[in-house]
């Protein structure tokens, strides 16, 4: 019977133990349930937050792209129309490189140069945008008197026929073009008849007409280039925010993929041999 007792003594000393070890892992539970519920809040603030930002991307990518497609278009456009202008500027490069150094120091040497050669550099200093002398007639020519000691000062510079060459052909404007519509009226303004007046530099007259007849084409091609100039500059931008919004993207996915490990850590924590045999002491206790 004594042995019966000690028996009974030590489970009920056994029972108390347990019920405090019960009692400080229910603390333990406690504190860890509390970890877990801002853990999962904190995953699905993360979630949300990395959709969210995920739409954002999507709206930027899509806007970019409608600019891309517009810019692409303008561009075809602007190809297609400059196209039509490419014989005369063929045939003012070819022109212009048949040009030498030497015919223009022949030229600039000659005391009475052809009426023509003087008229055709007054179109050129037109489209450089020189200084001409005030309009007057010419006694000799109905036109009115060349500017030829302007275009002896042009024609002196070492660089005169690489101007020529990399002319910036996007600033001829209207008031140019219809200065120089009364030169090219002139019967006497055609390549044939520079050839047989003017030589080696006949070339230029084929330019100074080229240049005209690509502006016709050009200022409708002007507003087009401007345009895509433009929403090129915004593209720019858009692709800039495309980036640093991927940017963002990524760090919110990295603190999301964070708290998706600290998720399965609670997870696997939930599922521990440890968390069963504490919620099947609970159970036993509230009954």
């Amino acid at each position: 019977m004594t042995s019966g007792l000690d028996k009974l003594q030590e489970a009920s000393v056994a029972v108390e133990r347990m019920r405090e070890e019960l009692s400080v892992m229910e603390a333990e539970l406690a504190v860890a349930s509390e970890k877990a519920h801002k853990i999962l809040e904190e995953v699905t603030l993360r979630a949300e937050e990395a959709e969210t930002i995920k739409e954002e991307v999507e709206k930027v990518r899509d806007k970019a792209q409608v600019l891309v497609n517009d810019i692409a278009k303008d561009k075809l456009l602007a190809e297609e129309k400059l196209e039509a202008a490419r014989p005369a500027l063929e045939e003012a490069e070819n022109a212009l490189n048949t040009i030498k150094p030497a015919h223009i120091a022949t030229i600039r040497k000659l005391g009475r140069p052809p009426h023509l050669i003087m008229r055709i550099m007054d179109c050129v200093l037109l489209l450089f945008q020189r200084r001409l002398q005030p309009v007057r007639p010419d006694p000799l020519v109905a036109s009115p008197k060349p500017s030829w000691s302007d275009s002896l000062k042009m024609m002196a510079s070492t660089t005169f026929l690489l101007s020529l060459q990399n002319f910036p052909k996007d600033t001829i404007n209207d008031e140019m073009v219809e200065l120089l519509e009364p030169y090219f009226d002139m019967e006497d303004y055609d390549l044939d008849t520079a050839k047989r007046v003017c030589g080696d530099v006949a070339g230029l007259l084929s330019w100074t007409r080229a240049m005209a007849v690509f502006f016709g084409i050009n200022k409708e091609v002007l507003p087009l280039k401007v345009c895509i100039g433009s929403r090129g500059n915004t593209s720019s931008f858009v692709h800039i925010r495309i980036f640093f919004t991927f940017l963002s993207v990524m760090y919110q996915i990295c603190c999301l993929l964070h708290g998706k490990n600290k998720y399965h850590y609670v997870d696997k924590y939930a599922t521990s041999p440890v968390w069963e045999t504490v919620s099947c002491m609970r159970k036993s206790k509230k009954h």
